[in-house]
């Protein structure tokens, strides 16, 4: 079947971000594979049409045999902005697009692995909650904004749960069971890192209650993970830092960012046949609203079904629900409350195994302050993703 052909190294590269390269040399002890791909999209929402970069990026991963089962590895990842920065105020992984930079550091580490003993690597990687995460990060236009891995408007590097700045990792498979383990080794006193130069999506003038400064002192993750059968897994991961940081009007922040996330994963996206991805989290001063106001606690959850077709369609739906406590959060800001809730449905069309082409629309159901409900809007999304 058609689909059978294509759907392995396209879902590969999902279950693994940036799995699809192209080896380019290869002497039995050395090899460098380059991959990535190109993603563009034109985006009507927030009464605006616009064309807008989607994550493309590049990958070098170089790879060398040492022997007696070892091997090492170093990669860099940049993210491309193939179309430079957009007036759209988008949540997810989006920060690239508040930028005219053309590169962006998105993953840069080393390691050493083993077959038995298991893997280290120390660097800017994905975190090991996302572990829990990426089984819903698939949708390409929205996706992403209520699982606990893009926070602070960015990309999950500042406390370790998207892509993990200054973060060693240590992972090992026994049988069905898969452990990662994380920390970052951070110094506080020497990173404070100065919100206002990535603002959120709508930053509220004179609002005294907006971050303006944080900065972590050492990180801590661990996920979980277990294959209960061929096509499902389930996974539960925890991630736990504290912070100091300041608000706009000089008042010290001073709390710890915690959360806990579960999921369950049944099939593979773009294997034929049925997928289902769920995964759900509580966390503690972890999220932020759209004006970057912190939530003293907040309940999220995602969920993807979707189903291949062997003539290369595939329909999908997702459901997004982030919503920070009512009486936590309306005692900070006024008795305001803050729900994100969309339904996401749309196509991909697997043109080969390398492209796809796609259609995605929104329908939001958000309860939000008044200031920031555009960001919660309705919107329909249409782009080709050409992978290398």
């Amino acid at each position: 079947m058609r689909l059978g052909v294509i759907s392995s190294a396209v879902a590969a590269a999902l279950a693994t971000p940036s799995v699809l390269a192209f080896e380019v040399y290869n002497d039995d002890v050395n090899s460098l594979t380059i991959g990535g791909y190109a993603d563009i999209r034109a985006v009507n929402t927030q009464d605006t049409t616009e064309i807008i970069d989607g994550t493309s990026r590049i990958n070098f991963d170089f790879v060398r045999q040492m022997g007696n089962g070892w091997s090492t590895q170093a990669k860099m990842e940049w993210g491309v902005n193939l179309v430079g920065n957009t007036d759209l105020s988008l949540t997810g992984d989006y920060v690239h697009t508040r930028t005219d930079e053309f590169l962006n550091n998105r993953l840069g580490f080393i390691g050493a692995h083993h077959d038995t003993y298991g893997s280290f690597t120390a660097g800017k990687q994905w975190g090991v909650y996302y572990d829990i995460a990426h089984n819903t990060d698939i949708p390409h236009v929205w996706a992403g904004t209520s699982s606990g891995v893009y926070t602070f408007n960015g990309d999950g590097g500042l406390n370790g749960t998207g892509r993990a700045d200054k973060a060693f990792q240590y992972r090992n498979e026994f049988g069905n069971f898969k452990l990662g383990l994380q920390v970052q080794a951070r110094n506080a006193s020497d990173e404070i890192d100065d919100l206002q130069g990535n603002p959120p999506p709508v930053p509220l003038a004179n609002d005294p209650n907006q971050i303006r400064s944080i900065s972590y002192d050492n990180t801590f993750g661990i996920s979980a993970r277990y294959q209960v059968m061929d096509e499902l897994e389930l996974g539960i991961a925890y991630n736990h830092g504290k912070f100091e940081g300041a608000f706009v009007d000089g008042r010290a922040l001073s709390e710890t960012d915690k959360i806990t996330g579960v999921s369950a994963t049944w099939g593979g996206m773009y294997d034929e046949g049925l997928y289902v991805g769920f995964n759900a989290n509580q966390a503690e001063y972890h999220e932020v609203d759209n004006a970057g106001r912190i939530m003293p606690k907040s309940t999220g959850a995602e969920a993807v079904v979707s189903y291949a077709m062997d003539n290369g369609f595939v329909p999908l739906v997702m459901m997004n629900y982030l919503k920070a406590d009512d009486e936590a959060y309306g005692n900070l800001y006024n008795g305001e409350s803050f729900e994100r809730s969309f339904v996401t449905a749309g196509f991909h069309y697997l043109w080969s195994d390398k492209t796809i082409l796609y259609i995605e629309a929104r329908k939001d159901f958000s309860d939000v302050p008044t200031a920031q409900a555009m960001v919660e809007d309705d919107g329909i999304g249409i782009g080709m993703r050409f992978y290398m």
